[in-house]
């Protein structure tokens, strides 16, 4: 797998824009764009629509997981802490049941 990063939501959101990846991992607090208005963002466009979101949040028991995740689609919401291996695992079955047509 390749990983990129990126210091805000905005900065991702103009990276997808550009190349969509196979799948996206954001945090829910971030600079400049948050991860939900990220996953607002990727949702809009047809380009995007499909790609696997995975949303990591420290906020667990401020945030309503089921509302977003019908929502948007977030496909993932991963409460902090959590595994690494937990993490991956995630990764490997959201690849795995990701639709043909992203990329």
């Amino acid at each position: 797998m390749e990983v990129v990063s990126f210091p805000d939501g905005y900065a991702c959101w103009e990276q997808v824009q550009e190349r969509a990846p196979e799948m996206i991992i954001t945090d829910l607090q971030m600079p400049r764009m948050n991860g939900l208005e990220l996953c607002e963002k990727i949702r809009e466009f047809e380009a995007t629509r499909s790609i696997p979101l995975t949303l990591l949040t420290g906020k667990g028991f401020e945030f309503d997981h089921d509302e977003y995740m019908q929502n948007l689609k977030i496909t993932n919401v991963m409460v902090k802490p959590f595994s690494p291996k937990k993490l991956l695992t995630q990764v490997q079955e959201s690849l795995q049941t990701a639709p043909d047509t992203i990329g």
